[in-house]
Order: C-alpha cells, then sequence, then structure tokens
C-alpha cells in the first residue's frame, strides 16, 4: 500500500508539471502582460507650449511602442496654446493613430489649439457641458516691445519682415487656413458647420459640438475605454493608467517634463502665459474672460 502510494505520487510529477505550465501560461495571457490592454493617458489642465508638448508626446510614445497595449484613450482638458506646440500634439495622436485606435476623452475643455490636437483621434468623446471649438489664432503684441517699427534701413527686402504688422496678419490668415484644413480633412463628412460657421471661432457646448459633428458622442470615459476596445477588436481587455506606469518607471521624472510632477513649473491661467510673452508670437489659444 505504502508503495502504491509513492509510485502515485511519483507519477503524478509530470501531470502536476504540466498542469503548473498550463497555468502559467494562462496567467500570463488572462492577468499578466500578455492580455490586451487599453491604455489611459491623462492630461490634466495644460496649456500647449514647448514642454508640455514634448511630456505629451513621451506619454503618446509609451503607449505606441508598448505591445500590449492595442488601443488607447487620452482624457484631456486644455484651451490651447502656442501654435507649434498644438500642431506637435495634433501629429502625434494622428502618428498612433495609425498604429492604434485613439480615443479622446474631453473633461471641460478642447478648445482652440486643444481642439486642433483632438482633430488627431479616431473618436471624441465630450461632455454635455464642455466647452468645444474656438477655432482661430491669436496674435500678442508684448507691451514692453512697443509698436513694430515701420521705417528701418535694411539689406534686403524681407530683412525688416519681423517687424510689420502686415506680416503677422498675413501669418494670422495662414494660419486660419490651415486650421479650417485641420478640421474639414480630419472630421469629413460628420462635420455640418460651413467654413464661415466654424471660422468665427464661437465655442460650442459638447452637446452642441455632437449636433454640428465638431465631437462624436456625450459620453464618460469609462464609453472612452468600451469604443477603444470595440475600434480594436477587444473582447477581453484591462486597461492600465499610463501616467501611473511612466511615473513607476521612471520615479525622478528622468530627462524629460512631466505634467504629474509636484512643483513643476507651468502656466495655470492662459493669462500668466500672456503675459509672460517675450516677443510677438501667435497662438492656438482660447482666451477666458477675466
Amino acid at each position: 500500500m505504502r508503495w502504491q502510494w509513492a509510485k502515485t505520487v511519483f507519477l503524478s510529477y509530470p501531470f502536476l508539471g504540466l498542469v503548473g505550465a498550463v497555468l502559467g501560461l494562462w496567467a500570463f495571457f488572462t492577468v499578466g502582460r500578455g492580455i490586451p490592454k487599453v491604455g489611459v493617458i491623462t492630461i490634466p489642465y495644460t496649456i500647449l507650449y514647448a514642454e508640455t508638448a514634448v511630456d505629451i508626446a513621451s506619454k503618446v510614445l509609451y503607449a505606441r511602442e508598448r505591445p500590449d497595449i492595442k488601443a488607447v484613450v487620452v482624457r484631456l482638458d486644455s484651451p490651447g496654446g502656442t501654435v507649434s506646440a498644438s500642431e506637435e500634439v495634433f501629429l502625434q495622436f494622428a502618428e498612433l493613430r495609425q498604429r492604434k485606435p485613439l480615443v479622446v476623452a474631453v473633461d471641460d475643455l478642447a478648445a482652440s489649439g486643444c481642439y486642433m490636437a483632438v482633430l488627431g483621434a479616431n473618436y471624441v468623446f465630450v461632455k454635455p457641458t464642455s466647452f468645444v471649438g474656438n477655432v482661430g489664432a491669436i496674435f500678442l503684441l508684448p507691451r514692453d516691445i512697443g509698436r513694430p517699427i515701420e521705417d528701418l534701413v535694411t539689406t534686403g527686402p524681407f530683412k525688416a519682415e519681423g517687424a510689420s504688422y502686415r506680416m503677422y496678419v498675413n501669418m494670422l490668415e495662414m494660419i486660419k487656413e490651415a486650421f479650417w484644413t485641420a478640421v474639414q480633412s480630419q472630421r469629413g463628412e460628420r462635420l455640418r458647420l460651413s467654413r464661415e460657421e466654424v471660422l468665427t471661432g464661437r465655442v460650442y457646448l459638447g452637446m452642441e459640438a455632437v449636433r454640428y459633428g465638431l465631437a462624436d458622442e456625450v459620453g464618460t470615459v469609462s464609453d472612452a475605454i468600451r469604443k477603444a476596445a470595440q475600434l480594436a477588436g477587444l473582447r477581453r481587455y484591462t486597461v492600465v493608467d499610463v501616467n501611473a506606469e511612466m511615473a513607476r518607471l521612471h520615479p525622478q521624472g528622468g530627462a524629460g517634463y512631466t505634467l504629474d510632477a509636484p512643483g513643476t513649473p507651468k502656466y495655470q491661467t492662459v493669462h500668466a502665459l500672456l503675459s509672460h510673452a517675450r516677443f510677438p508670437y501667435i497662438y492656438y489659444l482660447y482666451v477666458e474672460p477675466r
């Protein structure tokens, strides 16, 4: 009897090993890194300028290159910012969209340059009372610079263009048209506003934005996650917080700039950004009332 018991245990070891291997594979593909994931990037209230665009780009790159993240949700809230930073985020979103479905969930505000960035997504959720739109640009001339000097002797016909109001007016027109082209090309047949209506610079409530085709649906972040999974063809998936993952991997912030780090210098209001301007600049920016 004792020998029979020992024989049973001995012969069961290969079986137990096989069971262990199967369970290990099951754990890897169901609760481990192997299961498909929807990555969520959170962009808190942020004015877009060079440093914040770099931070957003780093999070987008992480989500894009991580193989188990099959779809991405970006939750954001911003009045826009500089033209170049807004375009950078738009291009980052558009590049991500080529690799993986990207769904945006707007919190309070996706205006001006932030709305341009949103155009890079496959699908846009808004709250009923989110502020959306404000398509257009503004030109700021800092007070301490004074008026541009028109009477200069120069070495070439365009040398003094930087001191000309005419140059900035022409640039504003070109930038406005570029913004309209982005809206038209990215929203396509969903857009139910004319060029003239879009370029009034009006801010729409989220429910209006959906009605006019500036956004796709009223919903929550959870709705956005489900939509991203659907676009990626995922039936079973988990959700990963990209901000938390990057903070865990780079607890000191690394060489990059992070919107989440305590004490990070950033402009808390649009007026703070504008008051610190030291040279003429053009912005995709929603200027809130004082």
